[in-house]
């Protein structure tokens, strides 16, 4: 559903990236509120450390050009 709508709006099947029009993702994880019913603690720490992980030595390259 939403492929063909982007379709149908766009003329492209695919995303194409204008880096004139990106902002860099500096943060993008939104930070857990501790009072959310369906979080635990291990779920958050382990989300933490891919977030880490993800932000520094696991990067890549184009990741902050989205």
């Amino acid at each position: 559903m939403l492929r063909e709508a982007y379709l149908e709006n766009t003329g492209r099947a695919y995303y194409q990236f204008d880096p004139e029009n990106s902002t860099p993702n500096e943060n993008v994880m939104v930070p857990f509120l501790n009072e959310s019913g369906f979080t635990n603690a291990e779920g958050i720490i382990v989300r933490d450390t891919f977030k880490e992980y993800f932000s520094n030595e696991g990067a890549v390259p184009w990741q902050n050009s989205m």
